[in-house]
């Protein structure tokens, strides 16, 4: 459970729909506890964790994890709506969509540009920890010099806008 920043809401995950054993849904309340509203709709082994205020974008972030385990954080908006993956939490060192053909972001660690090979119109968005986008491009080449050290999360996205290529790379 975690407060917003100035303590009059708060959001936690409940069984309350699924049932115990079954998902967990997000929801946010006001600090009382009354007034809640649901921000997402979970079937049957689908679970909602862990969200959290942003104070720097006014999104809520949180890990999701589908009936066949796999995990993903994502974001969005405090109404529930708009919700973006950012992460596959893939291992460290795998990339199983570089396996699956679907295209890749090199070299990892990057120090200067960063390359992108994808066969049609794309956007890049580049998040910080925080989940903050600190560099969006439409180009193959991406200049990161000027970002700091650290690990960076990635989003490729179609020329829809949705997402379809997410990786880890570190800044050196």
């Amino acid at each position: 459970m975690q407060f917003n920043e100035d303590g009059s809401k708060i959001i936690f995950l409940t069984t309350e729909w699924v049932g115990y054993d079954n998902g967990s849904d997000l929801v946010m309340a006001d600090s009382d506890g009354s007034n809640w509203t649901r921000l997402t709709h979970s079937e049957n082994g689908e679970y909602f964790y862990f969200g959290t205020f942003n104070k720097f974008d006014d999104k809520i972030y949180y890990a999701y994890r589908e009936y066949n385990g796999k995990f993903g954080i994502y974001k969005m908006d405090m109404d529930g709506s708009n919700s973006v993956q950012i992460s596959n939490c893939s291992g460290v060192g795998i990339d199983e969509n570089q396996e699956a053909g679907i295209g890749f972001i090199y070299p990892n660690p990057v120090s200067a540009q960063l390359k992108v090979n994808y066969e049609d119109d794309f956007m890049i968005e580049i998040f910080n920890l925080t989940g903050q986008i600190v560099l969006t491009s439409e180009e193959s080449v991406i200049d990161v010099s000027m970002l700091k050290s650290g690990l960076y999360f990635i989003v490729l996205k179609d020329y829809l806008g949705n997402p379809v290529f997410h990786q880890k790379i570190v800044k050196e």
